[in-house]
């Protein structure tokens, strides 16, 4: 019998692995088995380091240091005897000691600070909010008996498990705050929770929000198998990048399967343990008040007058202008996104745009929104 298939490797503990400053570190290690040799040895080079420097650079070191806040990633790898090889990675985040935790969805419950109803986002419902049971036309969600132990021997019990109907519509499941919950010092912190995906794709799209326009960054995570629990960790920072106003954090936790739209196929997760680590004393920071722009000592006046004939300013020089002198857009400055709703942009907004709906008058740039018929 010819061997080609790789071994399957099992992490020892959990990944990724949070250590605190300065603690110290002993890689839990991973076993191999494989179809033929059984149990396959580890060897001296089987396990590698990368310092994780950026999203898009790894440096190879030659262990993990606890001595300053980093993330890295394990490497393990393991050859049969037939020479099949197969590799499996864990990160390992060095940050500081575990300060104020904020439960999202603990033990079959959301959290207390998330006091609003479990809503969802859906599609079919102009990405209007909607209610389980039976609500929403594309998701619903309920928390369940969680009965099988996972790869620690534990039995989860109640955990929350969403459905997302064969469709590729979107919609998206939110736990969300009535009033805005104040996470000013999770800087340094995570959002972490554990994720099993029953069936359907092996990815979902997550962020926090602080309500529109206010909006942190989509994160994506893909587990390695299905039916199988996985911690997810993401630093705050990561989160907030879009702008997110960490003193007013309306929706903990936004979360959706990411492959609905490619192959149109049922998807079923379960979330537990659902929760922001801050990694400080407390999670709350100063509040900070909003300063008013003081409009007359940063603005012209509007009743002086304004020289449109000048093209350049003390220190500044004019870059590039369109004046619109012709009768038509000139179309070497300027480019038309044709597209509408589904087709196009995907917000499911009943809107067409058009090349016709722009003209130019009297020196000026008109367009035109107009009314049509619609089957929608």
């Amino acid at each position: 019998m010819v061997d080609t298939d790789a071994p399957v490797i099992t992490l020892i503990g959990g990944s990724p692995l949070t250590l605190g400053e300065g603690e110290d570190f002993t890689d839990p290690g991973a076993f191999a088995t494989d179809n033929i040799d059984g149990n396959v040895e580890s060897n001296e080079g089987s396990i590698s380091y990368q310092l994780i420097v950026s999203a898009d650079e790894k440096e190879d070191v030659t262990e993990i240091s606890t001595d300053s806040l980093a993330e890295y990633e394990a490497i393990y790898q393991f050859e049969d005897s037939a020479g099949n090889t197969s590799s499996m990675s864990r990160r390992i985040i060095v940050a500081p000691p575990e300060g104020e935790i904020i439960d999202i969805i603990k033990d079959g419950a959301k959290g207390a600070t998330w006091d609003a109803p479990i809503t969802a986002y859906d599609q079919d419902l102009n990405w209007n909010s909607c209610e389980a049971p039976g609500g929403c036309p594309n998701i619903d969600w309920e928390f369940v008996n969680d009965s099988d132990p996972d790869s620690d021997g534990l039995i989860r019990g109640d955990v929350l498990e969403v459905t997302h109907a064969e469709t590729e519509r979107l919609a998206g499941v939110i736990i969300a705050s009535t009033t805005g919950v104040n996470l000013r010092s999770a800087t340094k912190g995570f959002l972490k929770f554990d994720l099993k995906i029953i069936e359907g794709g092996p990815s979902v799209t997550f962020k926090t929000d602080c309500g529109h326009p206010c909006a942190g960054v989509d994160q994506f995570h893909t587990v390695s198998e299905l039916n199988k629990w996985e911690t997810v960790i993401v630093p705050i920072s990561s989160v907030r990048q879009g702008g997110l106003d960490l003193g007013n954090i309306k929706a903990a936790l936004v979360i959706n399967g990411t492959d609905v739209q490619i192959d149109d196929t049922l998807t079923r997760f379960r979330l537990d343990n659902v929760s922001f680590d801050c990694r400080a004393d407390t999670c709350a920071g100063e509040e900070t008040p909003v300063v008013l722009v003081d409009w007359a000592a940063t603005h012209e006046d509007s009743s002086d007058p304004v020289d449109t004939t000048l093209t350049s300013y003390p220190g500044y020089t004019l870059a590039w202008s369109d004046e619109f002198d012709g009768d038509t857009v000139n179309t070497d400055n300027w480019g038309f996104d044709i597209g509408n709703g589904d087709n196009g942009w995907g917000n499911g907004e009943l809107e067409y745009y058009r090349e016709d709906n722009a003209s130019v008058e009297d020196g000026l740039l008109i367009i035109e929104a107009t009314e049509a018929c619609s089957s929608q």
